[in-house]
């Protein structure tokens, strides 16, 4: 743990150091810019000045350039520019022609080596300086060089006043701020050396301690440990708490060991209820293995039974021949298809279905399915009545008489799979329905709170209903409100299970709705996707079926299921 103690302190030095560092930079830089452009302006006044000082000087044959300029450059006229421009540096002013010829100069002549200045070049190439030169001489002097282009009106002729700035002030005060910086860097750098090597001591303590503790905590132990000069009552504490898991309200201190040992608290009270989810799962597994088995011993059981009145019997005695095979074929047909559904599952389970997304027009679907069925409920004399969302073309007109479906609602799933929930569920209505009842199918799109866009389907019967606490055990495997109807009609109790399960797996939701006595309505919702380029999404052919159109609108039958 010392190795962390001191990893952090020398993180925290590093970020103290990387800030000092950056922020002393900083400030140098800062102020270098800023002195430069303060010498930038009191040269552009100075030389502004003498400009317009010249351009009021009359000039004759005794009077030339030359001599009016040094007129100007006294000692007392350079002494008033200067204290109205600020600075106390030295300044070397020089006239020159627009050439670069020297005119006049009032201070050491200009060299050849002062014509390459970088400011004069600029100005004699017609561009204007917008920062001071600064670079240093041979002689290790930092200087500043300002260049002026300008015409003086009485002979139209061009000149170049040239200043010369002495840096050595500005280079002193950066010097100065330079060691002031270091040496507030390197206090600054002491005094944090400390604080992170007590703060790293801090904070590593409580992770030695906890580093023992959590040891005691995987033999299921937590023990308080008495601090020194406690008395009596820490050993009290201690004796309470040898061998055994302690509350942290008996500690008498509340700091960040506290918070982590309450959070290995919390884990090992997650880790009992993960215990607990598991063996409830393998008690689930249990009960699926049992009803498995009754589910299969039954028909088995009957097969065998009736096979054996068979060989018992006299098999010229066709009608019960006939009589007696058909109960075998019925429960082979039901074993069928409870091997298929445990099959479909076990592999949902174990996630070896391949996941096929295809669009799927579910207005198409649902009315393939309904037309299939319509001849098992016409055996019942039962009608199957169909619904769906309607539009007005024209609102200026009767709204009775323009009313057409709202189009086709494509969603993204296996047509198989789909095919089956809708199946499974319209199967199941025309089961639990009485003879010469309704079933009434519809189909409406529906946004949801988020702005998602959904298709619903509803399958809506005339049975006996569902009473509530059978509604939430629905979709689990192998529930059956009614469970001797439920195998005398063929069912296997994992339909609905398969249904649900599908119904996710795509996205979608499937949910109940059922007072007894007054039969169930199941529906179930999918996510809308845009239908594939090349279809017609108006929706007039594919609306239509055999069952016919009923024109209904589902607001009636929708009242209070947009919260869903």
């Amino acid at each position: 743990m010392g190795s962390i103690k001191w990893k952090m302190a020398t993180l925290y030095m590093a970020l103290v150091v990387t800030v000092m560092i950056s922020s002393g930079v900083f400030i140098l830089f800062t102020l270098q810019n800023n002195s430069y452009r303060e010498v930038f302006r009191q040269n552009e006044y100075t030389a502004e000045r003498i400009v317009d000082i010249f351009g009021m000087q009359t000039l004759s044959e005794e009077d030339t350039p030359q001599k009016v300029f040094g007129t100007i450059l006294t000692p007392l006229m350079i002494e008033n520019i200067n204290t109205s421009a600020g600075g106390d540096d030295t300044k070397d002013i020089y006239l020159l022609s627009d050439r670069g010829d020297l005119i006049y100069s009032r201070d050491p002549d200009i060299t050849t080596a002062d014509l390459s200045s970088r400011a004069l070049i600029d100005v004699q190439s017609g561009q204007t300086m917008k920062k001071i030169y600064v670079h240093k001489l041979t002689d290790g002097n930092t200087v500043g060089d300002y260049a002026l282009s300008f015409m003086l009106p009485q002979n139209k002729q061009s000149y170049i006043i040239f200043i010369r700035q002495s840096m050595t002030s500005v280079e002193n005060n950066i010097s100065r701020l330079t060691a002031d910086i270091l040496i507030t860097t390197m206090i600054g750098i002491t005094i944090a050396g400390v604080l992170a090597l007590l703060m790293a001591r801090s904070v590593s303590r409580p992770i030695v301690e906890l580093s023992d503790r959590t040891k005691q905590l995987a033999a299921g132990e937590l023990v308080v440990e008495p601090e020194t000069g406690e008395g009596a009552g820490a050993e009290d504490a201690s004796k309470k708490g040898k061998g055994k898991r302690v509350s942290l309200k008996e500690r008498s201190t509340h700091d960040e060991l506290d918070q982590l040992e309450l959070n290995f608290n919390d884990m090992a009270v997650e880790l009992t209820t993960s215990i607990n989810e598991l063996k409830a799962m393998e008690q689930m597994q249990k009960e699926f293995v049992a009803n498995v088995s009754h589910e299969l011993r039954t028909p088995i059981t009957t097969i065998k039974s009736y096979v054996d009145t068979l060989l018992d019997s006299d098999l010229e005695d066709k009608e019960m021949s006939r009589r007696f095979l058909t109960v075998v074929s019925h429960e082979s047909d039901r074993m069928t298809a409870l091997i298929t559904d445990l099959l479909e599952l076990s592999r949902m389970d174990a996630g070896q279905i391949e996941k096929k997304k295809e669009p799927i027009e579910m207005g198409r679907l649902m009315l393939t399915c309904l037309n299939d069925l319509e001849w098992d409920a016409g055996k019942k004399g039962q009608d199957i009545e169909w619904a769906q969302d309607v539009r007005l073309k024209d609102t200026n007109s009767d709204p009775d008489s323009l009313k057409e479906p709202y189009g086709q609602y494509w969603i993204l799933g296996d047509p198989r799979r789909i095919e089956q929930v809708i199946r499974n569920l319209l199967t199941n209505a025309i089961k639990y329905s009485g003879e010469d009842t309704m079933i009434y199918g519809g189909i409406y799109r529906r946004v949801r709170q988020d702005g998602i866009a959904e298709v619903w389907l509803k399958v809506q019967d005339q049975g006996i209903g569902i009473a509530p606490e059978d509604q939430k055990h629905l979709f689990e495997r192998f529930y059956r409100v009614d469970k001797a109807r439920s195998r005398s009609m063929g069912g296997t109790g994992l339909g609905l299970a398969i249904a649900k399960e599908t119904t996710e797996m795509y996205g979608g939701r499937i949910w109940v709705e059922s007072k007894l006595g007054e039969g169930s309505t199941f529906w179930t919702a999918f996510p809308l996707t845009d239908p594939p380029q090349d279809t017609d999404t108006d929706g007039g052919e594919d609306s239509g079926s055999s069952l016919g159109y009923e024109g209904q609108e589902a607001g009636k039958e929708e009242a209070g299921h947009d919260e869903r």
